[in-house]
């Protein structure tokens, strides 16, 4: 991030102390922008960030991926958005820039540095800074009023500066911005006063560059101006301000409408809720998977039978979708919402001039009552009535209020900083998400509780780090916790990911660590709570995140790692499930599975080599916690020049290994990843598989289950070949046959250049995997020579495999048995032949065929029109033969 050299005005006002100036680099008034400004119930958007580099500026539009680059006061083109310019924090050593990314209030670079501040209390500010040549440890006291603290950068000489919040009125929320400026022992150089102007919703307003001078992007109702603040490092015992003209209040939160549909008071029908209950009801709206037809969806206003108008979130396509969508009014549980869609109904309405019924969803207020199980919509005008109101943010509790009239959010926690994770339905992003606000974005807020919420959450949320196979073929369960206050835990266990049950329980599970017996075959996914006694009830946290198992060991193993650290990008959920769908996937073709997070394979005595294949997943983890580590690396290159087979999907592993990565991450991601990085943006949202390659038959959406605006584009690099494309045809995925460094063993790897899991489409995502099986080991649905008959009988593998929804399969009845049975006498009589079709859990499906046979071959044909994708065993029985095999319903 280079200086900016050019200034358009220069203005020097006398209460700036004569070593600190300020200049306008850009004022640019809204009717002349090239981005659109939209005012809505939670925010107005328009901006979300801004760059300043190589002489130019870009401003980031909050509405679609893309950056608006200004050379001077011209706007000259419109480009693509890079993650740096997002995320990242600046920081400079000897001129040369590195970056620091957020990790939920923890700051980390690429080499494993960290910066971390830390909000105590509203007294102490903690700042630990771990960046090399500059560690130190410090505090910044308060008189009782400190909210929140990021980052803004770090100069080249080592002045540290940071955006500090702190609270003017507690209720309704009013909160004063400050910059400070210290050196490297932590010392206050200054402080600069930023106005309390705030027109848009901005993600990050202020960026420093190597020289130590602060731009801020200050957004009015009329337009932007970013200003250049020089001389901030300088010593100053007085307060830096604004010029006069600045000193007055503009809120976006005083701006937005308040209308919104009347709530019919229902009295005495506060019902109770915990807070536990509350986050899990949340949190089933975020992952909520629904299909859309085309009568489901009005991207453009349509009038509905009732006369309202009606339109849909953009977001949405014909086909699967994710996260329950937006709707004006909408107070509609997940079971009422797909009965809707089933019914022609259309998901969401956008529209804010009328309550159609002839649309489902949810909105802002719909959404929280929902979570806090009440029987009637209870509007954000009339919640008052239903909560009570804190004295202090500190208060708040996971499932409390966030609320203001015409707008609600569902409180979860406070991070490190002082930043606030919420759950909301919300415009911003047309449905319900997980979302981080700092105080100042909350501005006219108010904390509030629910008046019938049952006080029982706790904290201390588990994280589940490994369920893999004992030797008695049971599950070994290893978690970890902040055990502080904790008296057991709670063990839950699934067979499809949708019906949970609680299988041990505090009484007996102390330690973190559990073993499940009743497992054989499976599939079992689990999740862990953690217990508080607080008397007179006990309290729970929310689950962990899902891991599982299941297999037997005869059918290959492989090992899904779970690469995905990062709740500050695109997915800001406490955890998440997707490690268990990919387990749901690769179960599907009867092959065994084991699941472990990435950081403990370094602790957990697991050898990559004693596994058939290994399935990696990053998300969109990036260079704050790596995407590959150098013991991870290490781990890889060995298991892929011992033959292995992997599989890697990740949005960001381009970007963090090749273009931001060390010369060992780009020989790692060149040589082992077989990839080239291109951009940091492939422009699209589509995916699909490359004729030939072994995809060729995969195509699909994602982005759906969280945002993914931003996947690497690739090529190939040695060797390897391109098997999934995006729709504007750059690289999305590689295939590699071949040898890994040194070594003369082949293995293979398949890599996909964003994150599979954020698809919505399950038979697209397992399309994949039972793909990627294929190409690692075609065995899998074939018959080995080593298992071919010593009779004459013969049961073939049914043809297509996989199918759907019909197969043929062949069997042959003996003239004479090779080894007569004593029960078979002689000659070529008729034998009674039965085929029958059982289910992954040995439940009797079909009989095909229970008749006698003369000797010849025969095919009988089933159709599994009614039956689920997944596994299915086929069996032959005769007086003296049996065989049994496998095959797959792929939907």
């Amino acid at each position: 991030m280079k200086s900016l050299i050019f200034l358009i005005t220069i203005i020097f006002t006398a209460n700036i102390l004569a070593q600190v100036n300020y200049s306008v680099v850009l004022e640019l008034s809204y009717k002349d922008a090239p981005f659109e400004v939209r005012i809505d119930h939670s925010g107005i958007y328009g901006i979300s960030n801004f760059e300043i580099e190589n002489n130019s500026i870009s401003l980031f539009d909050f509405n679609q991926p893309v950056k608006h680059v200004f050379s001077g006061s011209k706007f000259i083109k419109t480009s693509e958005v890079s993650e740096l310019s997002l995320l990242g924090k600046a920081i400079y050593n000897n001129e040369t820039e590195s970056v620091l990314f957020d990790d939920e209030g923890i700051l980390k670079n690429k080499f494993g540095e960290s910066f971390y501040l830390n909000v105590v209390d509203n007294n102490t500010l903690s700042i630990v800074n771990n960046l090399s040549n500059r560690q130190a440890q410090f505090t910044i006291t308060f008189p009782g009023d400190l909210a929140y603290a990021d980052l803004i950068g770090i100069d080249s000489e080592g002045f540290i500066y940071l955006l500090v919040e702190r609270f003017v009125q507690q209720v309704p929320l009013k909160i004063m911005r400050q910059v400070y400026t210290l050196n490297s022992l932590g010392e206050v150089q200054s402080i600069l006063r930023i106005p309390d102007i705030k027109y848009l919703f901005t993600q990050n307003d202020f960026q420093i560059d190597e020289f130590g001078n602060l731009y801020h992007l200050l957004s009015t109702e009329s337009g932007i101006e970013i200003f250049k603040w020089e001389g901030l490092k300088n010593k100053s015992k007085q307060a830096i301000n604004y010029p006069n003209e600045y000193n007055y209040q503009l809120h976006f939160n005083n701006l937005l409408p308040v209308d919104e549909i009347e709530t019919v008071p229902v009295l005495n029908k506060i019902t109770s809720v915990s807070r536990t209950m509350a986050l899990r009801i949340g949190e089933s709206y975020v992952y909520h998977k629904f299909n859309c037809s085309s009568s489901n969806l009005a991207p453009t206003d349509v009038t509905a039978p009732d006369g309202d108008i009606v339109r849909t979130p953009d977001r949405l396509r014909v086909g699967p979708n994710a996260r329950v969508p937006y709707k004006w009014g909408g107070f509609n549980t997940l079971t009422q919402f797909d009965a809707g869609l089933a019914q022609g109904k259309y998901a969401g309405d956008i529209n804010t001039n009328g309550v159609s019924s002839y649309a489902v969803g949810v909105d802002c207020s719909g959404f929280v009552s929902r979570c806090w199980q009440m029987s009637y919509h209870a509007s954000t005008s009339y919640m008052p009535n239903i909560t009570t109101l804190y004295s202090n943010w500190s208060d708040l509790k996971p499932g409390d209020a966030i609320h203001k009239v015409g707008h609600v959010r569902l409180y979860i926690s406070t991070q490190s900083n002082g930043k606030l994770k919420i759950v909301e339905s919300t415009s911003r992003g047309w449905g319900v998400s997980y979302y981080n606000y700092a105080p100042s974005d909350l501005s006219e807020y108010t904390p509030r509780y629910y008046t019938n919420m049952v006080d029982d959450y706790f904290e201390n949320q588990p994280t589940l780090l490994s369920v893999t196979h004992g030797q008695n073929n049971d599950a070994k369960i290893k978690w970890d916790c902040n055990d502080s206050e904790v008296i057991g835990y709670r063990l839950y266990r699934s067979p499809d990911r949708v019906n949970w049950s609680l299988i041990q329980d505090e009484t007996t599970l102390t330690e973190k660590f559990a073993t499940d017996d009743d497992i054989y075959l499976g599939p079992f996914y689990y999740r862990v709570s953690s217990v508080k006694n607080n008397s007179p009830i006990f309290s729970e946290s929310d689950l962990s995140n899902e891991f599982g198992i299941g297999g037997l060991v005869e059918s290959g193993s492989y090992l899904i790692v779970d690469g995905f650290e990062r709740e500050e990008g695109s997915w800001r959920g406490a955890g998440h499930k997707f490690a268990g769908r990919y387990g749901a996937a690769i179960f599907d073709i009867g092959v065994r599975f084991e699941s472990i997070k990435s950081s403990e394979l370094e602790n957990s005595g697991i050898n990559l080599t004693d596994y058939t294949g290994v399935f990696w997943i990053t998300g969109d983890e990036s260079t704050a916690d790596e995407t590959f580590n150098s013991f991870e690396q290490s781990i890889v290159m060995n298991y892929l020049e011992s033959g292995g087979n992997l599989f890697v999907s990740g949005s960001e592993i381009g970007w963090d290994l090749d273009y931001q990565g060390s010369a060992s991450d780009r020989n790692f991601y060149n040589n082992y990843l077989k990839a080239d990085y291109v951009s940091d943006d492939a422009g699209t949202l589509f995916a699909s598989g490359v004729t030939n390659s072994s995809l060729q038959n995969c195509s699909l959406y994602f982005g759906q289950t969280y945002d993914e605006e931003y996947p690497d584009e690739i090529i190939p690099y040695g060797g390897s070949s391109i098997c999934m494309q995006y729709s504007n045809q750059n690289g999305a995925g590689i295939e590699y046959t071949g040898t890994f460094g040194n070594s003369s063993v082949v293995g293979k790897l398949i890599y996909l250049a964003f994150p599979l899991e954020t698809t919505a489409d399950d038979n697209a995502f397992r399309l994949v995997i039972v793909n990627a099986l294929l190409y690692f080991d075609p065995s899998i649905v074939s018959i080995n020579d080593d298992q071919k008959l010593v009779l004459d009988y013969s049961l073939e593998q049914n043809y297509p495999n996989p199918f759907n929804p019909t197969t043929k399969i062949k069997f042959a009845v003996p003239t004479s048995p090779l080894n007569p049975s004593p029960y078979q006498g002689e000659g070529n009589r008729e034998r009674l032949i039965t085929l029958t079709i059982f289910d992954i859990l040995g439940n009797k499906i079909a009989t095909l065929l229970n008749e006698n046979k003369s000797p010849g071959v025969y095919e009988v044909e089933w159709n599994a029109g009614n039956q689920p994708s997944g596994i299915y065993f086929y069996k032959i029985q005769t007086e003296s033969f049996s065989k049994t095999m496998k095959m797959i319903l792929l939907k």
